[in-house]
């Protein structure tokens, strides 16, 4: 129930800044937070990441579902134990923003992106990709590094797998 809660309260982090991104920054010009830098900007996203898949709704929010249908999955899989908390806690940070990505997608036909690094041109992106970045990144991390007991794809320690 706590899992849950998180990914909810994580998904309406994201949706309101895409709420205030529309209200504040929509058919306004870009707002400089630091010049050369870093803007606020409203983009509208027709594809995934890098613009890869534009205007490929249905085959975008398909695979979205899959994704969080196995990401769920590995995640009830994973011991209970504090140990697991942040590999647990990346996940979750995973879903929601999937899942906050997702919503904009049925709602919209587009995601809704606001963050430009201008610096290094990098695409504009929003607070869900921000929790699957970070997250990915941690976790690959922690399942190379920390966690190497546990069977990549099934969560379990594995010696529980007869490994």
């Amino acid at each position: 129930m706590l899992a849950f809660l998180t990914v909810l309260l994580l998904v309406a982090f994201d949706q309101l800044t895409k709420y205030l991104t529309v209200a504040f920054l929509k058919g306004n010009p870009p707002v400089v937070l630091w010049d050369g830098v870093f803007q606020l900007t409203y983009v509208e996203n027709r594809g995934a990441a890098f613009g890869i898949f534009h205007d490929q709704l249905v085959l975008l929010a398909t695979a979205t579902l899959v994704i969080l249908w196995v990401l769920v999955r590995y995640y009830r899989s994973i011991p209970q134990r504090s140990e697991y908390g942040t590999l647990r806690a990346c996940l979750l940070l995973i879903v929601a923003g999937a899942m906050g990505n997702l919503v904009d997608r049925l709602l919209h036909q587009y995601v809704i992106d606001m963050f430009y690094f201008q610096l290094i041109d990098f695409p504009v992106w929003n607070v869900a990709d921000m929790y699957i970045t970070c997250a990915s990144a941690l976790l690959v991390y922690l399942l190379l590094f920390k966690h190497q007991d546990l069977d990549a794809a099934t969560g379990k320690k594995e010696e529980e797998n007869g490994k």
